[in-house]
């Protein structure tokens, strides 16, 4: 109890100087005082503030005044802001929205019954801890600040999954998000009990949460909760083939337990890393690059179960897995509404996550570095961090030999993408089509655009380099060359 009301204290005071000083929340409150409101701030960011996090989305109880005199107070905080307000209306509950610079502030109308009731249908007790922004006190009716201490995720009641069933997924990305937190095992038995529920939930909800897991510092923990909890499977079932399949002598896992040992190796990237320390290699990825590398670790092998043969030495053989396993992803991720640019680079990782280690002994030649730098383009070194993880988490028969040959091949790939990857990427243009037909002897068409597409990939392999050259290259095409 003391560190409750020890916390109580610092979360009032922390909560009143971030109303005075923050520029948002300081316009909110005077704006209020003016339309004489009763505000109550609520959900993360006393959360956060408790946690000592960084402060992100403000969500507000609207629950004093008049109907009239809480939209004269959204009218003169829209027009305040520069901003207009976004209105939704779901069973019984008025939600005004407002967003600034990419930032989503709730607020909520308490238009029945009391403000205890309205914590109560929150979906997590950490969440429903409310700050008065005019008496200045806090309002915790279900336990939150202790739930808090004790770093725990506890469900507000028996029917929160099943009134908004992504909140399941919820559950999992704030406890991959929040230090040290973990989920009450009653409300662990509930996600159980409602996982079926989750195909109710829309796709784009579905994904932001993924998202979040993907992009958190413990993506492969969420993703393997989300597996025991039953939720997974019913969001992926083209995983269902992959668990217990057994892969050949240079695998120790099977084929599920692989994909999230891979994921597991890419939470930490300096570890990963730390074989190249002597390459540059960007270990602080954007959001958008570890999301990128996440989805293609967590989709590479789909194809594997299809594609699966056994040899004449009795070894099963995976060839074309990785086509395969692209298309499968794809369909995921389009399911999911997947943003087109991320789905389509995620599907070219996986097609191209073998083609780093290559050859068995020896190093890769200039020529096969320089096609894959062009393959893989700007990806070229989330593509070599897809492969070490991919490898680190291939234990099986000659591993310390084939992970040095990996090593070589990506330290060669990055030394080249380095001092070249620019120019092999995006070469300069030495012919043009009106080039192409005049020696050729042709007029428009398809022919055209495959002569100055070989051309390319000619400068990318380094046999074209000058006008001469090309012009040569188009001769021979001529008949009778």
């Amino acid at each position: 109890m003391r560190r409750d009301a020890t916390l109580r204290a610092r979360l009032e005071a922390a909560s009143a100087r971030l109303a005075r000083e923050d520029p948002l929340l300081a316009t909110v409150v005077e704006t209020a005082g003016r339309s004489r409101v009763r505000l109550l701030l609520v959900g993360g960011i006393p959360r956060d503030l408790a946690l000592r996090l960084p402060p992100r989305d403000a969500d507000f109880v609207l629950a004093g005044g008049s109907a009239r005199r809480r939209r004269g107070f959204l009218r003169s905080l829209a027009r305040r802001l520069g901003r207009r307000v976004i209105t939704f209306r779901k069973r019984g509950i008025v939600d005004h929205r407002i967003p600034i610079d990419g930032r989503d502030h709730d607020f909520v109308e308490l238009r029945r019954g009391r403000l205890t009731g309205e914590l109560r249908r929150r979906d997590f007790t950490i969440n429903a801890v409310a700050f008065d922004l005019r008496s200045g006190r806090l309002h915790d009716p279900c336990g939150g600040l202790r739930d808090l201490v004790a770093r725990r995720l506890r469900a507000n009641s028996r029917g929160v999954f099943r009134d908004d069933p992504v909140r399941m997924l919820r559950a999992v990305r704030l406890r991959c998000e929040l230090p040290r937190f973990s989920i009450a095992r009653r409300t662990l038995a509930m996600i159980r009990r409602d996982a079926a529920l989750i195909g109710r939930t829309a796709p784009e909800r579905i994904r932001d949460e993924l998202d979040r897991i993907l992009a958190s510092p413990r993506a492969s923990q969420g993703i393997g909760l989300l597996d025991r909890l039953g939720l997974l499977g019913r969001l992926m079932p083209e995983i269902a083939p992959l668990r217990r399949l057994a892969q050949n002598r240079y695998h120790h896992l099977d084929a599920w337990r692989h994909t999230l040992a891979s994921l597991r190796a890419a939470d930490n990237l300096d570890e990963l890393a730390r074989p190249l320390r002597d390459v540059e290699l960007p270990l602080s990825l954007s959001r958008e690059d570890r999301l990128l590398l996440r989805w293609a670790l967590l989709l590479h092998d789909l194809g594997k179960a299809e594609t699966r043969t056994v040899g004449e030495d009795g070894e099963f053989h995976f060839f074309g897995h990785e086509k395969r396993s692209g298309a499968l992803g794809f369909r995921v991720m389009r399911r999911l509404l997947v943003p087109t640019r991320r789905l389509r680079a995620v599907r070219r990782l996986i097609e191209l996550h073998l083609r780093v280690a290559f050859p068995p002994q020896g190093d890769p030649s200039d020529k096969a570095c320089r096609r894959l730098i062009r393959d893989a383009g700007e990806m070229t070194p989330l593509l070599v961090l897809h492969s070490l993880a991919d490898k680190t988490a291939t234990k099986g028969a000659g591993w310390k030999r084939s992970m040095a040959g990996l090593l070589r091949a990506s330290r060669k790939l990055l030394l080249m993408y380095q001092a070249s990857g620019r120019e092999i990427i995006s070469p300069p243009r030495l012919v043009d089509g009106h080039d192409v037909m005049r020696l050729l002897g042709i007029g428009p068409g398809v022919a055209v655009g495959r002569v100055l597409a070989g051309i390319r990939a000619g400068q990318a392999a380094g046999e074209i380099a000058t006008r001469e050259q090309a012009l040569a290259f188009i001769a021979a095409l001529a008949p009778g060359a």
